[in-house]
């Protein structure tokens, strides 16, 4: 019993809790909640550098954080099924107090930042196990010379557990682009309670992804795909609502898996399936395993009133079906 309390203690006291606030904060600050931080690049510099266990959680006030640079996620700190390296709002949606003015917005002007497979920019490399963020609004990348800007990138497949959770993905086809709100490899992730708005494509997950799950989001709008998925069988697809994209799926058109995707709504895109090539994505005839698949009805989000984003801005409208899946950033 001793030695079990004595445990706990030790982790407790090794965790740690950094505060950023983009107007009162001071990157020459000791980061804790009376002596923030001002900038996201220190915070998670400061604590790649800690030693010891227990998690790192890096919490964000309200702000317009722009990137210049990625931020590499990358600590000295393991960390496992008890422990996470974790970015999130400081008021979580769904909290009493929360309003949409309340998340904090991360942007990017980053020029092309990694040669990965080709040049593209990324706004967190997470190079850690157990790694998540919560409560934030992604934007674009509005340099114009960057083409594939991916806010979290995960590159390394033998890493595991990565959970983005109540999370917003913008994009701007013409201005902000966002070429995949989340490009990841490696096992468990859970990408699940957000939104995804005009991203060219929401989620891209390819090698050794097993034991991952995506649920209760709404997707509308991915002007070239929903997913990109590589060639795992094991992958849970419950709870989303799809909508008013060009592919609902692109995929390897090597694959022979037979995906199950279950109790969603994937309504009014232009294509269902897709294979990718060097000739860009063509049309596929791969069929799912589907469990409750509305592809009938249409979606209504709700958009801005007059200056201001309502409470529930770019979720189902009233009038739309699909309340009773409760995708969507509240859970």
């Amino acid at each position: 019993m001793f030695l079990c309390v004595s445990l706990f203690v030790l982790t407790s006291v090794n965790a740690q809790v950094f505060y950023v606030d983009l107007k009162k904060g001071d990157d020459m600050n000791t980061g804790n909640k009376g002596e923030p931080f001002k900038s996201i690049q220190k915070a998670v510099e400061k604590a790649n550098k800690l030693t010891g266990t227990g998690s790192i959680t890096i919490k964000l006030r309200p702000g317009l954080y722009v990137l210049h640079d990625k931020v590499d996620i990358n600590p000295v700190r393991i960390f496992d099924e008890n422990s996470k390296f974790i970015i999130e709002s400081e008021v979580s949606p769904g909290d009493s107090i929360w309003k949409p003015h309340k998340m904090p917005v991360i942007a990017s002007m980053s020029a092309n930042n990694s040669d990965t497979q080709f040049k593209h920019s990324t706004g967190f490399l997470v190079s850690s196990n157990h790694t998540e963020f919560k409560g934030i609004k992604f934007y674009g990348n509005s340099n114009p010379y960057v083409a594939f800007y991916y806010p979290i990138s995960r590159e390394n497949p033998k890493l595991e557990g990565l959970k983005v959770s109540q999370c917003m993905f913008v994009g701007a086809k013409n201005s902000g682009v966002i070429q995949g709100g989340i490009w990841a490899h490696g096992a468990d992730i859970n990408i699940d309670h957000n939104v995804f708005y005009q991203c060219r494509n929401a989620i891209l997950l390819f090698q050794e992804i097993d034991n991952s799950i995506i649920s209760n989001n709404i997707i509308y709008d991915a002007y070239e795909s929903a997913f990109w998925m590589g060639n795992d069988d094991n992958l849970k697809f419950e709870n989303n609502i799809v909508s008013n994209c060009n592919y609902f799926w692109v995929g390897d058109p090597k694959c022979e898996i037979e995906f199950s995707i279950s109790n969603s709504i994937i309504s009014d895109c232009k294509h269902f399936v897709g294979n990718w090539g060097n000739k860009g994505v063509t049309e596929s005839n791969k069929k799912f395993m589907e469990h409750n698949i509305n592809k009938e009805d249409k979606i209504f989000l709700i958009g801005p009133e007059g200056y201001t984003f309502p409470q529930a801005h770019l979720h189902l409208k009233p009038e739309s079906i699909g309340d009773d899946l409760n995708a969507g950033i509240f859970k």
